[in-house]
């Protein structure tokens, strides 16, 4: 692994990923996007910067640093609290400390930023190498002896699950704090700000409990030779009988129209996310051109939610599946421009990203971690990630996911006040920073989790929707 992928291109997109954050306007073709507030930007060693008007400088860590930082003991970066990292009298939208991933070369005893004489800003926390390590999930690649049995990366190889800030948005957290150093280096300038919102999506993996009669009799037949009850047989033989005629009636497909009605009362949107693939062990099988699953795809479309594809388990390696499930979509739907979610949340940076763009989705939502909430990317806002491997931007939007009702409930094994608190406190950070809080609940938790997992759901939407309603714009 090559010890610092920071091309000219890669840290180009790194300064306008953290002017986005900033409030910085700019237009597509702009380089940094700090030449529209007409400030000069410097990476490197501060001494080398050479301004004829004030600007901004991050002082650039080492090379080896990336990789060092995969290593470093648990727990063992320095922390600011929030109100050192900005200039003095300065009030942040958050008040947690704040962690430096990177310093400048030599620089340890030096402070997060600071003014000079001349009026220019310095970094001596490099806030650009740390935004394109999160962002690209370069780490990703580096182990994968880590992948778990479903070839997913678990938070617990993460730098930010063992540094301790995965339950924080550090990128968008710099984003601000830079805002702050620039609002002193240009006090008549007015950032762009953001207003918070959340993003209910709902992955459809079943639409009801057997969707093939000979699932029925595999199932009857097991518990009636294997377990020896015959009532439980007979139970299996009626619902799946009941499900074949009247397909309307499970549990499944009602748990979709409870979650749409949940929306609909508290005025949030919902996004769902449909699958086209075949059954496998990991795929349920249901077919989105069956009538009565089409009809309720277009109920929902009118009624005003977004429809989106959830690939089968086995697009997350191949590219032919995703699109011949794709195009059986796109024929249902109309159209080819939507988004949607890795099944499994399955998901190989770059790689998932490429696979997504040369298929034509409007975006992601994939990357979260399913053992554990927070926020993977080191954001909440949506944006295009940086392929490192081809050194370009790639044309996909990411949105990234920040909790998932299996992981409280399953992963996590929180109670229900527990997984409520943690849905809101996660919420709350992403308001802090004018972000997306971006939440999964499936249809089937709504009869597989306890009861007492769809009050909590419910009590957290109204919650949200009252949240996303008083937010001030950040």
């Amino acid at each position: 692994m090559a010890l610092s992928p920071l091309t000219p291109k890669a840290l180009l997109y790194a300064w306008r990923q953290l002017a986005l954050r900033a409030g910085v306007s700019f237009s597509a073709d702009a380089a940094t996007g700090f030449e529209e507030l007409g400030v000069p930007v410097f990476y490197g060693a501060p001494g080398d910067a050479c301004f004829s008007t004030p600007g901004v400088i991050i002082s650039r860590c080492r090379d080896e640093d990336w990789a060092a930082l995969l290593s470093a003991p648990q727990n063992s970066l320095r922390w600011l609290p929030a109100t050192v990292a900005v200039p003095q009298g300065v009030r942040l939208p958050f008040d947690n400390p704040v962690p430096i991933l990177f310093l400048g070369n030599g620089e340890s005893a030096k402070p997060f930023a600071e003014q000079t004489t001349d009026g220019s800003i310095i970094f001596h926390a490099d806030i650009l190498a740390a935004s394109l390590f999160m962002l690209s999930r370069w780490e990703e690649n580096a182990d994968p002896a880590a992948l778990d049995k479903h070839g997913r990366f678990p938070s617990s190889a993460s730098v930010a699950f063992r540094q301790g800030f995965l339950e924080i948005p550090i990128i968008d957290q710099y984003g601000l704090i830079l805002r702050a150093w620039l609002q002193a280096l240009l006090p008549a300038w007015q950032p762009l700000k953001r207003k918070f919102s959340v993003k209910l999506s709902h992955d459809i993996d079943h639409v009801r409990a057997f969707h093939f009669p000979q699932q029925v009799v595999k199932s009857a037949g097991y518990e009636f030779l294997k377990k020896r009850d015959f009532k439980a047989a007979l139970k299996t033989l009626a619902k799946g009988l009941t499900e074949q005629v009247s397909p309307r009636s499970a549990a499944q497909y009602q748990g979709i129209l409870r979650l749409a009605a949940l929306s609909k009362q508290n005025g949030m949107e919902s996004a769902f996310y449909f699958k086209a693939s075949r059954q496998s062990a990991y795929d349920s099988g249901y077919q989105p051109e069956w009538k009565w699953v089409r009809q309720l795809i277009l109920s929902l479309r009118q009624q005003g939610f977004e429809i989106g594809f959830h690939p089968g388990y086995q697009t997350f390696d191949n590219f032919e599946t995703l699109m011949s499930e794709k195009k059986r979509f796109d024929a249902l739907l109309g159209y080819s421009s939507y988004g949607g979610r890795q099944h499994y949340l399955r998901f190989r940076a770059p790689h998932t990203w490429l696979f997504w763009e040369a298929a034509g989705f409007s975006y992601d939502s994939s990357v979260g971690y399913p053992d554990y909430e927070g926020f993977r990317c080191g954001t909440c806002l949506p944006y295009r990630p940086f392929d490192l491997e081809t050194d370009r931007e790639i044309e996909i939007t990411e949105i990234p996911l920040i909790v998932m009702d299996g992981t409280l409930a399953e992963y996590r094994r929180l109670t229900f006040e527990q997984g409520r608190l943690k849905i809101l406190e996660l919420a709350n950070r992403a308001c802090e920073v004018g972000g997306v809080f971006t939440l999964l609940w499936h249809n089937t938790s709504l009869q597989d989790l306890p009861a007492q997992w769809t009050e909590t759901y419910s009590q957290v939407v109204s919650e949200l929707s009252v949240m996303q309603r008083d937010a001030l714009p950040v």
